[in-house]
């Protein structure tokens, strides 16, 4: 606070306290040039731009992919329409080679690619805010490279029991960092270790719990279950209705028409597949033959054709994406650069 003199009505010096003015955004960022940012601002910067990369749209999508390593680039290619449980296209370098080795080499192509991931200058709110979309894919590209050789996202590097493959997982990505951003790479290991950590369960008496604050939503909810629970245990099991099938098999065909209508459509879908198959087959031909031929767009496909298409395209050596909207939608081949 700032004391002033001033005079009042009857002539007399008053003292009286004024507020200090605030200093604005632009001259914290000014005065804060060249000192380190805290880890804390670093975690959920990092995890507001993880979310926010993840929601944009599809169009924006295929921009960001372009900044990824290539040898994750289809798998994210295909987020948009790879159906639960199917399998994931990776390319052959990535089934076939070791974790510790893929790590480092995911990590060196970073650093080539944005010189500035590497640099020595503190990380600032300047440099944080140049580096930290690239941070970011980084990680999401470790995250897709580790569940492609793991069937797993990364574990928590911080619980009790470890197996010696994980402890091994956690050592080459810890040295990979270190070695090849020496400035920055403890930023990112610990942004790894915060978000793959798994939080305790906390458990509650429900009984010894204060109907106040957040806690009444909680009593709520536990009075609601309970109290369905003894409905459903004091309702007659006669007369219950049987849950509806619409396997078909065993009724002589179901009113639904599910099962009867997938299998109706299985020969024309088959050959879909073998037309799109062969189609990108001979795209691949022509790239073999003609060395001089730097991409070739196939025909407009639904999004299963075109992830056939994507893990044939890969598994040949070529890069792949899909270009045009709608409709309109097909695989583009290139050349790796």
């Amino acid at each position: 606070m700032t004391r002033n003199a001033v005079d009042d009505s009857f002539g007399l010096e008053e003292v009286v306290d004024l507020p200090e003015e605030k200093p604005s955004l632009r001259e914290i960022y000014t005065e804060s040039l060249g000192q380190e940012i805290s880890i804390d601002y670093f975690l959920f910067t990092c995890l507001e731009e993880d979310r926010t990369l993840k929601s944009l749209p599809t169009q924006f999508q295929e921009q960001i992919n372009q900044k990824r390593w290539p040898l994750v680039k289809p798998y994210f290619e295909s987020l948009a329409f790879l159906e639960e449980g199917a399998e994931k296209p990776f390319s052959q370098e990535v089934v076939e080679g070791e974790i510790e080795n893929l790590v480092k080499r995911l990590c060196v192509w970073y650093q080539e690619k944005f010189p500035l991931l590497s640099g020595d200058q503190p990380l600032d709110y300047e440099v944080h805010g140049n580096t930290m979309t690239q941070f970011v894919l980084l990680c999401q590209d470790l995250e897709a490279l580790v569940n492609a050789k793991t069937g797993n996202k990364p574990h928590d590097r911080n619980k009790e029991e470890q197996s010696e493959e994980e402890k091994s997982l956690w050592n080459s990505i810890d040295s990979a960092l270190q070695e090849s951003f020496p400035s920055y790479g403890h930023y990112v290991l610990s942004y790894l270790e915060w978000i793959y950590k798994k939080a305790k369960a906390v458990e509650y008496d429900l009984a010894s719990l204060p109907p106040v604050g957040r806690f009444t939503i909680m009593l709520q909810k536990a009075a609601r279950m309970k109290t369905q629970r003894n409905e459903a245990a004091a309702r007659p099991s006669e007369g219950r209705r049987e849950p509806r099938s619409y396997e078909g098999s065993d009724r002589g065909g179901s009113k639904s028409g599910f099962k009867d209508k997938k299998e109706g459509s299985k020969g024309s879908s088959a050959e879909k597949e073998a037309e799109a198959l062969a189609e990108a087959k001979a795209a691949i031909a022509k790239f073999e033959k003609d060395k001089e031929l730097g991409e070739l767009r196939l025909k407009p496909r639904n999004s299963y054709l075109r992830r056939l298409q994507h893990q044939l395209i890969v598994d040949a050596g070529f890069e792949s994406s899909s270009v045009g909207e709608g409709s309109g939608r097909g695989v583009m081949i290139k050349r790796k650069a």
